[in-house]
């Protein structure tokens, strides 16, 4: 009987040993596969769905082996040319009647662009009627002292006066005549007779766009006084500061490359990528300011349409004439590079929507470039829009799979 419980007690044991060892199997794999995890850290490969990678904007692009131009990379704005602005003044001193443009418009040379209302042009007519009639008397006492000459009841000096006050009046009338003309195209009666209202247009100088209106209805306005300035936008500058360290490397007559921040893909992050503006250094400052240590530079851009708009900020990329800098390695955006578990890694288009992470060693960096040292080869197919997504979506599957 005591040798039957013992042999029981011994079977109980050995079947609770049994179940112990498979119960804690499952924990056992788990642990394992948890630690296989942390030693793999972010999966090298993952798959994007189509709605996912149309909405990223996922694009990839087969890398080659260029040298890497060196350039020098500038922060400025857009400014006027200055040999492309100009200002509409009053001729005449009056009082705005009208005011035909708004800011933004586009004007063509010769248009009127607002209508004084003037009492020196007024009276600027009165005194050439008034000097007209003048003149008609002093032709005639020239004549008739020209005539009492010739019977000798008045003396030659006396006829010579009244010709020289004749000729001196009439070069006064046409002067003033033309004063007329060119103070601007008068609406009333006309240089012959009073006008009903004196009134003047002041005229756009150039072809352009209105950038600045500069007055109000009603205003009073002096001679020289502007109504409005205008630019002719078909051509603007890029005005960037250039550090004193980089004189050496910037010459006139050098390409450029302009980005503005108002470009949609020309700030990080931003999916769609458009081209930079093309230009050319037209001006190096000859002053270093002070404070900043930098010099001016001028670049001449064209055609930008509906971006050329003044204090619009950007960067400009200036290749060095000094050279290129490196060779012999592939070269692939900055945007495409990211940093994981430490490391600067890119992403391998290895199939439809599928992607694999490459940890890379990258050199130096130039236009928005780098060059990779190690991690991918010529003919790579490299993620270069999208890469933050795609990293996004390979942690969150880290984190999936850990709960």
């Amino acid at each position: 009987m005591r040798s039957s419980r013992w042999t029981w007690l011994a079977c109980a044991l050995a079947l609770a040993a049994v179940g112990c060892d498979k119960s804690a199997e499952p924990q056992a794999k788990a642990a394992t596969k948890r630690e296989g995890r942390q030693d793999e850290g972010i999966p090298r490969r993952i798959e994007v769905s189509a709605a996912v990678a149309d909405h990223a904007g996922i694009r990839a692009e087969i890398v080659s082996t260029e040298r890497l131009d060196a350039t020098v990379e500038l922060v400025g704005e857009l400014v006027p040319d200055p040999e492309r602005v100009a200002e509409a003044v009053a001729p005449i001193s009056g009082r705005v009647a009208e005011l035909r443009v708004r800011e933004g418009d586009i004007v063509q040379k010769g248009q009127v662009l607002a209508v004084l209302e003037s009492a020196d042009l007024a009276g600027a007519h009165t005194e050439l009627l008034a000097a007209k009639a003048r003149l008609g008397a002093l032709r005639s006492n020239a004549a008739r002292l020209r005539s009492l000459v010739q019977s000798r009841a008045a003396s030659e000096q006396e006829a010579v006066l009244a010709e020289s006050d004749v000729r001196s009046l009439d070069a006064r009338i046409r002067s003033t005549e033309t004063q007329l003309r060119v103070l601007g195209r008068a609406r009333g009666a006309g240089v012959t007779g009073i006008p009903s209202v004196a009134r003047v247009e002041i005229l756009s100088p150039i072809d352009g766009t209105v950038i600045e209106r500069k007055s109000a209805m009603g205003r009073g306005l002096a001679v020289g006084d502007a109504v409005a300035r205008l630019a002719d936008l078909d051509r603007v500058w890029f005005a960037a500061r250039l550090f004193e360290g980089d004189v050496p490397r910037v010459s006139i007559g050098q390409p450029a490359q302009v980005r503005l921040f108002a470009q949609q893909g020309a700030m990080p992050g931003d999916h769609a990528e458009t081209a930079p503006f093309a230009g050319k250094v037209v001006s190096i400052g000859r002053e270093v300011d002070a404070i900043s240590r930098t010099l001016s530079a001028r670049i001449a851009l064209d055609k930008l349409g509906g971006l050329a708009r003044f204090g619009l900020a950007g960067t400009a990329r200036i290749r060095s004439s000094l050279g290129t800098a490196g060779g012999g390695h592939p070269i692939v955006p900055t945007k495409a590079i990211t940093e994981m578990q430490g490391r600067r890694t890119v992403y391998i288009e290895v199939g439809e929507r599928a992607y694999e992470a490459r940890p890379v060693v990258v050199g130096r960096s130039s236009g928005g470039r780098v060059e990779v040292l190690e991690g991918i080869e010529a003919g790579d197919k490299v993620v270069v829009s999208g890469a933050f997504t795609i990293k996004s979506v390979m942690l969150k599957s880290t984190f999936g799979e850990e709960e």
